[in-house]
């Protein structure tokens, strides 16, 4: 996938496989190593120019907010998810690009995933994010079902 985006010759198609690439490291359980990736891919992406761009960077932001949760790294969460929250109201609709969803909902339905994976004592932040909001159609259901699940493990 990275050989082809490479020849692609497209930034935007890189960051996109750089996305993709990342989820065989949530699988393995490699989060720090997952989150170095990202960070690359994200000094390596385009300014976010316009729509499409803030998109593609936001995703990035997102996913490395997530891994860095998951190793453990609270400012590292927290800074990712601040660029991705900004980016996702840049975007402001929530729409597909380059193969991931990516708007103010989907930023939302991580926000709680972050909260999540950084464990117990962050389980008001979870409930306060998911609170009132409910994940409109308009997210990929795998997105939907994703918060739903997380909102009950900050239940827990």
């Amino acid at each position: 996938m990275r050989w082809a985006a490479d020849r692609a010759a497209d930034p935007l198609v890189q960051a996109s496989a750089s996305y993709v690439r990342a989820e065989t490291f949530f699988a393995a359980c490699a989060h720090e190593a997952g989150l170095v990736s990202l960070e690359r891919a994200i000094e390596a992406a385009p300014p976010p120019t316009g729509r499409t761009e803030s998109a593609v960077l936001g995703a990035l932001h997102r996913r490395a907010a997530v891994m860095a949760s998951r190793a453990g790294s609270v400012d590292a969460a927290e800074t990712h998810m601040a660029y991705a929250r900004h980016l996702g109201e840049q975007v402001a609709l929530e729409e597909t690009y380059f193969g991931t969803a990516f708007g103010p909902g989907s930023v939302r339905v991580h926000e709680v995933s972050v909260a999540v994976g950084l464990g117990p004592g962050y389980a008001d932040r979870a409930l306060s994010a998911a609170h009132p909001w409910k994940p409109g159609d308009d997210l990929p259901t795998e997105r939907r079902s994703g918060f739903y699940i997380d909102l009950a493990r900050a239940q827990e």
